[in-house]
């Protein structure tokens, strides 16, 4: 993708941002959009089928740096990785509230809640799990909802001292995660 591309795209995703400070996205239009961007209805259709796609892209976007974040720490250390996404969610929050708050919040929550079991899934204990007769399945929805409730609870009553909540969310995955040291 060359560089003019990229940057009109990143205009769009921005403006749509933008708008949602004082629109609710049902009553944002593409027309809206190419106003507040300065670009044709063509230059808009030259790069998204719609608003929908722009908000998919800005939630691919979002979600996609949310796991390159929480990524970034050694593969035992989960707790690092937590402290790292949330560090990157409050960067961030303005977009995750408007996302959060926007009719496409259920598929927003749902590719958050992706990452989060992606990061759980391998450091399962599948052992313990056996020997009380749980399945994977249901301890990753288990502990992926629980993670996803402290994040939105943390970002939604602008919780700035989300370590405490890290700390919590350690305790919480403890018991079924290979190692003890979190």
């Amino acid at each position: 993708m060359d560089k003019r591309t990229k940057y009109t795209m990143e205009q769009i995703k921005s403006t749509l941002l933008g708008l949602l400070d004082t629109h609710s996205f049902e009553t944002i239009t593409v027309t809206m959009i190419c106003e507040q961007t300065s670009i044709s209805r063509r230059t808009f259709y030259n790069h998204f089928s719609d608003k929908f796609e722009v908000i998919d892209e800005i939630m691919n976007d979002y979600t996609q740096a949310m796991r390159q974040a929480a990524s970034e720490s050694t593969p035992e250390n989960f707790k690092q990785g937590i402290l790292n996404g949330f560090n990157f969610i409050h960067k961030n929050k303005v977009v995750f509230i408007k996302l959060y708050k926007s009719p496409v919040s259920n598929l927003f929550l749902t590719r958050l809640g992706s990452v989060i079991t992606e990061l759980v899934e391998p450091k399962l204990n599948h052992a313990y799990l056996q020997m009380h007769n749980i399945s994977v399945q249901t301890i990753l929805v288990f502990l992926t909802s629980a993670v996803l409730g402290i994040v939105i609870e943390s970002v939604t009553k602008n919780d700035e001292n989300y370590t405490t909540k890290v700390e919590e969310i350690a305790t919480l995955v403890k018991p079924y995660f290979k190692t003890k040291t979190i």
